[in-house]
């Protein structure tokens, strides 16, 4: 009799103790599928052919100010890359009070001087697509969007007399807000660096653009 309490003593203990060790085992079984697992929600709109035009300015010139027009088409390969084909624009161009003062009281009439003003400039950009989300708006309703690089090469035609054609290269970033699934708000920031064709000009021109404008998406998964 007491043989069997003694065993009984043991399964008891044994079954006690079962839980506690297979305890810290289940607890680094689930803390490695955590570490494995990718807590990410599938996107809400999916890109392929995007169109787009925008407004934009070139705000930091001391000697002009330029209000575009720009166009804009964007083949997105997937949820990270996308390849922008064309990004032309328009510059109209306004010049500032410092511009009209030394245009009246400085400019030599027997050797004029032309403040080189960007036209037109065109580029062709490689898109890196990082973030994803979503916003609550006033608790009402989910705003999703993205942020986005771009780099790539650029060109621009200046208002000068010769060698017009400059080349260089521009980087920036932007920002979606998806207003359904075609259409979307963007604004890109794009830093330009310009050099002219001739040899015997080496001077470089910087360009900050801003620009806010409509996208529409053809042929996305939604």
């Amino acid at each position: 009799m007491r043989r069997g309490c003694q065993w009984l003593l043991v399964l008891v203990l044994l079954a006690a103790a079962a839980p506690a060790a297979a305890g810290p085992a289940e607890a680094a079984d689930g803390e490695e599928d955590w570490m494995s697992r990718q807590a990410i929600q599938n996107r809400k709109h999916g890109l392929r052919h995007e169109l787009g035009i925008a407004l934009g300015t070139i705000p930091i010139d001391p000697f002009y100010k330029g209000l575009c027009g720009t166009a804009q088409y964007t083949f997105h390969f997937g949820n990270s890359w996308a390849w922008e084909l064309f990004n032309v624009g328009y510059s109209k161009n306004f010049w500032t009070s410092l511009r009209k003062d030394l245009e009246q009281n400085w400019r030599n009439p027997a050797s004029p001087q032309v403040i080189p003003e960007v036209e037109i400039f065109g580029d062709s950009n490689l898109v890196f697509k990082p973030l994803y989300g979503k916003l609550a708006y006033l608790n009402r309703s989910l705003v999703y969007g993205e942020f986005y690089l771009a780099a790539g090469p650029a060109v621009a035609w200046y208002n000068t007399r010769y060698d017009r054609l400059s080349v260089g290269a521009d980087v920036g970033f932007g920002f979606r807000v998806h207003l359904s699934p075609y259409w979307s708000v963007r604004f890109d920031v794009r830093y330009y660096r310009f050099q002219k064709l001739a040899k015997k000009d080496s001077t470089g021109d910087d360009v900050l653009f801003l620009q806010l404008g409509m996208a529409l998406n053809l042929g996305g998964k939604q």
